[in-house]
């Protein structure tokens, strides 16, 4: 049980890691369009005051560059729900993995201590049949012979000696 469960934590481990590589690239992602969604909303302001002054020529450089972050938003976007995507997807293949491998766990386990009471329960009725054994043989109780299908008449029963005593 426990190479199992060393094998399903290392199992775990490297879905883990692959997971926040890409969880990790994700978040890159996520924060370059962060960038230049501000840099966007800064450049339209910027160009509306440009053209509201008359510089049209510096608007036209600004809005050049407008277009280049639109661009690489527009190239963004798409990574960033593949990664998001990705990143589920990992999620998924990571828990279908650990479900099965911790009920087995679980059931070897259960299995084990269900060993244990069994043996237990052996050793007992060892211990008792052993103890029984000692007094027959110091006379302390005598066998009745099995007649039928009742208990009672499987029990051993004190001497005909004994029980005049007590």
């Amino acid at each position: 049980m426990a190479r199992e469960q060393r094998s399903l934590v290392k199992q775990v481990a490297q879905l883990n890691l692959r997971l926040a590589r890409h969880q990790q690239r994700r978040d890159e992602i996520k924060g370059q369009i962060y960038l230049l969604e501000d840099e966007e909303a800064l450049l339209s302001a910027a160009i509306r005051e440009r053209l509201q002054a008359g510089a049209r020529e510096e608007a036209k450089s600004r809005a050049e560059t407008l277009y280049s972050v639109q661009q690489q938003l527009q190239d963004l976007r798409p990574r960033l729900e593949q990664a998001e995507a990705v990143c589920t997807s990992l999620v998924e293949t990571r828990d279908a993995a650990i479900t099965p491998a911790r009920e087995k766990l679980e059931k070897l386990s259960s299995d084990l201590v269900e060993l244990q009471r069994v043996r237990e329960r052996a050793r007992v009725a060892d211990v008792t049949r052993q103890e029984r054994d000692k007094a027959i043989h110091e006379g302390r109780l005598v066998d009745k012979p099995q007649t039928g299908s009742n208990p009672a008449d499987a029990m051993p029963v004190l001497p005909q000696n004994l029980e005049e005593e007590a």
